[in-house]
């Protein structure tokens, strides 16, 4: 059998004048009988939204905040504020949950727009190629959901890394 595999590494967030289409990438597209996505979001975004708030959120009655000190409280409340997040909303997440909507809001404020797999999937429909998935919703939002309080709060802590690193300024000027 004579297969031929072009992989290309996606970028989930772009800038929006991020010119991706070169011909080469678009030749490959054009050759090919399938492409795969790490999880088709869009094509399986209800299945995505409904596992990532039933994962996401905290136990009845137990709240994000019942495992930090006063001090990460305040910084991540502080972040929630100036991004604009509702942080009584945010403190019923799950850590890694919170971690990402932040992320979420700071790529939103940065500019960023949907990247490679987003603006691809409707060339994909339309030319009618198969397109197939590396990972399932359920392993992928499962291996968040699935890990220690610990790791998880090492997510909201590189959001804040990533928050501090480009300030509330650098997000509103970018």
């Amino acid at each position: 059998d004579d297969t031929t595999s072009n992989i290309l590494g996606s970028v989930h967030l772009l800038p929006p004048e991020t010119e991706w289409r070169s011909d080469r990438i678009m030749s490959a597209f054009k050759a090919a009988d399938s492409v795969c996505f790490e999880v088709d979001a869009v094509g399986r975004a209800m299945e995505v939204l409904s596992m990532t708030f039933s994962r996401g959120i905290m136990p009845p009655g137990e709240k994000m905040t019942d495992y930090l000190d006063k001090e990460e409280t305040e910084e991540i409340r502080a972040i929630a504020e100036e991004l604009g997040i509702p942080f009584p909303s945010m403190n019923v997440m799950q850590p890694w949950f919170a971690g990402l909507t932040i992320e979420q809001y700071i790529a939103s404020r940065a500019g960023l727009v949907e990247g490679v797999e987003f603006s691809m999937h409707p060339d994909v429909l339309l030319t009618g190629k198969t397109l197939c998935e590396m990972e399932t919703v359920e392993e992928q939002l499962g291996g968040l959901a699935s890990m220690s309080l610990e790791e998880q709060f090492n997510v909201i802590r590189t959001s804040q890394d990533d928050f501090e690193e480009l300030g509330a300024d650098g997000l509103v000027d970018q």
